[in-house]
């Protein structure tokens, strides 16, 4: 669940409140989330610094409980932490998720507690005292937000190919803001039907002779802008395609660089990304040559 600024009755510690001096709650990554067997592996850890909270937690008399959330599917779960001192494992199965997954962290009461008080009230809650249920909320964490995907694709089915009846032959555009969940590209009626006769002969090398350049300006306006784009559908697969080339984008748009460096690496960037080079390419449409003749005799 993600965190929301919530007023309680009593006093919470949470980044979004301050009704607690001095003290924090906060919840962090341990180790860099894997799919495995079906699961996100996510490893967390907790850092509490609240005297009073900490010894209702070692009492029993609360607990913390992590909720998983994934909006656009509805999935929900929760899991309770044993041991806040050392880092703990969460499983999520990805085929029950979308491509963003929240999780939070609550300290919930577990057993009724009378008079409540903590001495690190601020001064607008000094000197009083509250009675809380059991599962009352006496502290929530910041929200971590996980990003995940179904299932790992290649980056090429991020983009979908159309015609477009007001484009020449020298003329392609390319829509990363579209409501599609894909990048569109839009190229004219013959372009996109001469695509479709090659694509048939050379798959990798057609999709890369293409795709090059517009993934080149698709990365510079992702490293330009990242936060405009991290949520898009595509983007997810995009960035799984990155990090399986050892290729933080979120780190490097977060650099100040050059734009001719910028252009250069966001080139070398998307070649990596299409796996293959510009001397490949060539010398995969040379020995398809008869090949591509007779496609070209089809197109005529």
């Amino acid at each position: 669940m993600k965190s929301k600024n919530i007023l309680y009755p009593w006093p919470i510690l949470s980044p979004l409140h301050d009704d607690l001096v001095d003290s924090c709650f906060r919840m962090d990554v341990a180790f860099e989330p894997k799919l495995v067997d079906g699961n996100y592996q996510v490893t967390l850890k907790i850092d509490l610094d609240d005297r009073k909270l900490l010894s209702l937690i070692e009492s029993r008399k609360a607990k913390i409980t992590v909720i998983t959330e994934s909006r656009k599917t509805y999935y929900f779960d929760k899991y309770d932490v044993d041991d806040i001192n050392t880092s703990f494992q969460i499983d999520i199965p990805y085929k029950d998720v979308d491509n963003m997954t929240y999780l939070t962290a609550y300290i919930v009461i577990s057993v009724e507690q009378y008079s409540y008080s903590n001495p690190s009230f601020n001064e607008d809650y000094s000197n009083q005292i509250f009675d809380l249920k059991v599962g009352s909320i006496l502290g929530i964490s910041n929200t971590i937000t996980i990003e995940t995907i179904q299932d790992p694709v290649e980056v090429a089915s991020i983009f979908t190919i159309q015609a477009n009846s007001e484009k020449d032959d020298l003329d392609f555009s390319v829509d990363i803001d579209s409501e599609d969940k894909k990048i569109v590209i839009n190229l004219s009626k013959d372009n996109k039907k001469l695509f479709s006769a090659l694509y048939s002969v050379d798959k990798q090398t057609i999709y890369g002779l293409l795709l090059v350049p517009v993934l080149t300006d698709v990365l510079m306006q992702v490293i330009a802008d990242y936060d405009q784009y991290r949520e898009k559908n595509w983007f997810h697969s995009l960035n799984i395609s990155l990090k399986e080339q050892n290729i933080d984008i979120k780190e490097y748009s977060s650099n100040d660089v050059e734009i001719q460096e910028m252009i250069e690496d966001s080139r070398t960037f998307a070649w990596k990304l299409m796996k293959t080079n510009l001397a490949t390419s060539f010398d995969a449409i040379l020995a398809l040559q008869n090949d591509l003749e007779e496609v070209g005799e089809k197109y005529v």
